[in-house]
């Protein structure tokens, strides 16, 4: 009997351990993992849509630097990360002669390299899967718990949010980038993720389907702090850092494109963690007159 009772003990032990490893090495035990839903309902998510591996010397939890960070050599072109091959945007049903139904055009890489900064890209005015700016430049200032292939924005939106930083830094604020360029099939595998998670209703509040994200334009970029312990929240405007970018964010041709009490125009929550690069003289008239994107370019028609 002894000699069972032991066998037993044993057995089982050797089975937890066992289901430990598992856990472990399905990221179980990983803060990313259950890290959440107060964050503007991006942090896990997201991370869980990062399909390559860290670069050398990243740190696998995430970094918490005292001050931006400068990396030692540039990166080199983004990579994008394995996907399902993107679908083509779906095209909504249009009733006729119905003025309250938004016309929603596919823009072209053509069309959209026409448009320049002010390229508009929302719910309904989606782009092409390929395209991608030619002119992207590696960010020096960012998070290091996040991918390196979105450190990324066009060369002149890269520049001023250079400078953004280094003047925020001068009055004793802290900004870094989370994420700034992302490619359609990456925004393809968050959709997926937050629709999983919450549905596709609740999803579309707070994230973009596959070629509707800024993003994709190279003049988008999440900004943060370590006063919100550098996640991505709508507390993040009430911060002093917060406080000071919305303010100064015109000055450098950035407006907060999902402001406050908007919803009903831009489609999306509050985001005062979403910077949008229009150049000085837009986003100066923008931020002046409490417009958004959407507004500013319907009064130019």
């Amino acid at each position: 009997m002894r000699i069972l009772k032991w066998t037993t003990i044993g057995t089982v032990a050797l089975l937890i351990l066992l289901e430990a490893i598992l856990f472990s090495r399905a990221g179980f035990f990983d803060p990313g993992f259950t890290q959440g839903f107060d964050q503007g309902k991006t942090d896990w998510v997201y991370a869980s849509a990062i399909e390559e591996p860290a670069a050398p010397g990243e740190p696998e939890q995430p970094f918490e630097p005292e001050e931006p960070v400068i990396p030692e050599a540039e990166p080199t072109d983004p990579e994008e990360p394995e996907a399902e091959p993107p679908q083509s945007p779906e095209t909504p049903t249009v009733t006729p002669n119905d003025p309250t139904t938004p016309v929603r055009k596919v823009l072209s890489v053509e069309e959209a390299t026409a448009q320049g900064i002010l390229l508009l890209v929302n719910k309904q005015n989606p782009i092409v899967p390929d395209y991608k700016p030619d002119d992207l430049s590696p960010v020096k200032y960012y998070a290091e718990n996040r991918t390196a292939a979105s450190r990324y924005l066009r060369s002149e939106a890269a520049d001023q949010f250079h400078r953004i930083v280094e003047a925020a830094r001068d009055e004793g604020y802290t900004l870094v980038m989370t994420t700034a360029y992302r490619s359609y099939g990456f925004q393809q595998i968050l959709w997926n993720n937050y629709v999983a998670a919450e549905g596709a209703e609740a999803a579309a509040r707070y994230s973009a389907k596959p070629g509707e994200s800024e993003h994709q334009t190279g003049l988008a970029v999440d900004v943060t702090s370590p006063t919100v312990e550098y996640q991505l929240t709508s507390s993040f405007g009430e911060t002093p850092e917060g406080i000071w970018l919305a303010e100064n964010a015109p000055r450098f041709g950035f407006i907060i494109r999902y402001p406050q009490g908007k919803e009903h125009i831009t489609g999306y929550l509050y985001e005062p963690w979403h910077l949008r690069y229009v150049g000085e003289a837009v986003a100066t008239e923008i931020s002046s007159n409490g417009l958004t994107l959407e507004e500013y370019l319907e009064r130019k028609q």
